[in-house]
């Protein structure tokens, strides 16, 4: 896989939690296409969401499975395992190791990504962590 590729270039970033590097790799005219919080699809936006997910998985890392190109998308699929560590989709800390599977669907060039829309797999997620906070609930 190309590591000099702005969207693999997110992955690492993400990896080592440099928000600052995420924020210069979406170009000035960047687009949060679907996004999920109030405000505007920028990227702002998109790093609020990032920080949604670290604050709940706060050990989460990033693992590229497959990129792909269509027109004038690429596609990186991704996996991504942490500990819920926090409250996360309305499910408090649980402690339990979650896998996250998701796709990067974005608009780049050699150096930033225009227009990003990502698709996660939030419901298998809310799951796994619903089946943790369960098993961890003791009798009374």
């Amino acid at each position: 896989m190309d590591r000099s590729r702005p969207v693999v270039m997110l992955l690492d970033a993400l990896n080592a939690r440099d928000l600052d590097e995420v924020r210069a790799l979406l170009a000035a005219d960047f687009v949060f296409e679907e996004v999920a919080a109030s405000g505007e699809p920028s990227r702002a936006a998109f790093v609020a969401e990032i920080e949604l997910i670290f604050a709940g998985l706060s050990d989460v890392m990033f693992r590229p499975v497959r990129l792909s190109t269509e027109g004038d998308r690429d596609f990186l699929e991704f996996r991504a395992v942490g500990e819920q560590t926090g409250k996360f989709l309305g499910i408090p800390a649980t402690g339990a190791v979650a896998i996250v599977s998701g796709v990067f669907n974005v608009i780049e060039d050699n150096e930033h990504i225009h227009a990003l829309r990502w698709t996660i797999d939030y419901g298998g997620l809310r799951r796994q962590l619903l089946t943790a906070a369960q098993m961890t609930k003791r009798p009374t």
